[in-house]
């Protein structure tokens, strides 16, 4: 799937896709705050300006998500069709996975109200939160802070339907390998080639030659199943060296 490069486009589109993200935010929040980061006051052509900003980075955060989109459709498709007979299966768990809301960690840019540290009578910029016990959340603006919208990273937990990203579609795979072939594949595979691989005597190789060989190999084990993934096993001592390859 890699000469493909399915996952490279996605990674472009996804880093664009969180940078608009991030620009929107710091628009928006600049736009409530009528000043920009630096602390230059936005007058009206300023708010209508941004007011532009805001629309045209709404824009191009919605094609960015708009190729991922695609990116992950045409990967399933082709994924589907070299499959052939497990190709119905695996088509099945991409679209329930896609349909149906699941518990999952989500990190996006929100804009929050927060009270902002102040040098003497003006804000200080870059706004930085001002932290206090004592702070009094009905009052907006003291002689220490004034509160301002904020951008913040924010990860948590949400129970909603996943969006579709060449990263679920690989989720949807390993599922796929699980329902098929269980857990534990790629430590049975690493268990065989340990005990029955032998360095040739009729062949001419070289240590290096031999060495790369197992390597190259061993490179595929972490796209098999394992049993650190088997919620009955994860506790088990052995689970931890599961991703190690042949050669070590």
């Amino acid at each position: 799937m890699q000469e493909l490069e399915w996952d490279s486009h996605h990674d472009a589109l996804a880093t664009d896709r969180d940078k608009h993200e991030q620009t929107l935010a710091v628009l928006k929040a600049e736009l409530a705050n009528e000043t920009t980061s630096t602390g230059v006051t936005l007058d009206k052509n300023g708010k209508k300006a941004h007011e532009n900003k805001i629309s045209s980075c709404s824009g191009r955060l919605a094609t960015a998500i708009k190729g991922i989109t695609e990116n992950a459709q045409v990967a399933s498709r082709h994924i589907a069709n070299m499959m052939g007979p497990y190709g119905t299966n695996f088509a099945s768990i991409v679209h329930k996975f896609h349909t149906e809301p699941t518990t999952f960690t989500k990190t996006e840019y929100e804009v929050n109200l927060l009270p902002c540290m102040k040098s003497g009578s003006a804000l200080m910029y870059p706004l930085e939160v001002y932290e206090d016990d004592s702070i009094n959340v009905t009052q907006l603006d003291t002689t220490d802070y004034k509160v301002q919208s904020v951008v913040q990273e924010v990860t948590h937990e949400v129970n909603e339907v996943p969006a579709k990203t060449y990263t679920s579609v690989v989720s949807c795979l390993n599922k796929l390998l699980i329902e098929k072939a269980g857990y534990g594949t790629a430590e049975k595979q690493r268990d065989y080639l340990m005990q029955n691989l032998k360095f040739p005597t009729s062949y001419v190789f070289t240590v290096r030659e031999w060495g790369d060989l197992i390597k190259s190999i061993s490179k595929h084990l972490p796209h098999m199943t394992s049993y650190k993934d088997d919620p009955e096993h994860v506790w088990q001592p052995y689970c931890e060296q599961t991703t190690l390859h042949v050669d070590e």
